[in-house]
Parts: structure tokens; C-alpha cells; sequence
């Protein structure tokens, strides 16, 4: 768990560097996530990692433009800077549908 929790850390760290997408229109649809449970997390401040601006906003921006892209998942948690805590993360990713 320790690893996976390192990997979106460092995966969250790195993506302050790279551009983000650009979320102003929708995707084309695909289908398929009908069946899905998807938690986004968007966080911007860390204690010891740079900061990640705009992490808030294209986590929100991706949550809304889901259900066009996959269909609407049957379930979709959105959590943002301090709701992400240790204890949501591990309850979330054990139980996508623990609300």
C-alpha cells in the first residue's frame, strides 16, 4: 500500500511539470464505463512536494466531462486537496462505492 500511495505522490508531483489537457470540450464518447467506479483526486498543496496548481480545477473539469467520454459511471468520488486524506485514499480504493 505504501508503494502504490509513494506512486501517486511521485505521479502527482510529476504532473506539475507537464502541461495539462485541455478539458474545454468535451471528449468524443466511447461508451463503456457504464460499469465503472472511478475516484478522482485533485490536490494542489503538499508539505514536502511541489506545488501542483490547477490540480482542483482539471480534477473537477475531468469529473464533469466523464459521463460524456465513458457513460456515467456507477459510481464517481471526487476528492479535493484536504478531503483527500490517508484514510479516504484507503477507504475509497478498497471500496470505490463506500460513499
Amino acid at each position: 500500500m505504501r508503494r502504490a500511495i509513494f506512486s501517486l505522490v511521485l505521479s502527482c508531483s510529476v504532473a506539475a511539470w507537464a502541461d495539462w489537457p485541455d478539458l474545454s470540450k468535451p471528449p468524443a464518447s466511447v461508451g463503456g464505463g457504464e460499469k465503472d467506479a472511478a475516484l478522482v483526486v485533485g490536490v494542489e498543496s503538499y508539505l514536502a512536494l511541489p506545488q501542483v496548481p490547477g490540480a482542483v480545477q482539471n480534477a473537477t473539469s475531468g469529473t464533469s466531462t466523464w459521463p460524456t467520454a465513458q457513460g456515467s459511471p456507477s459510481s464517481l468520488t471526487l476528492l479535493r486537496n484536504n478531503e483527500a486524506s490517508l484514510e479516504k485514499l484507503k477507504k475509497y480504493a478498497a471500496s470505490p462505492r463506500a460513499r
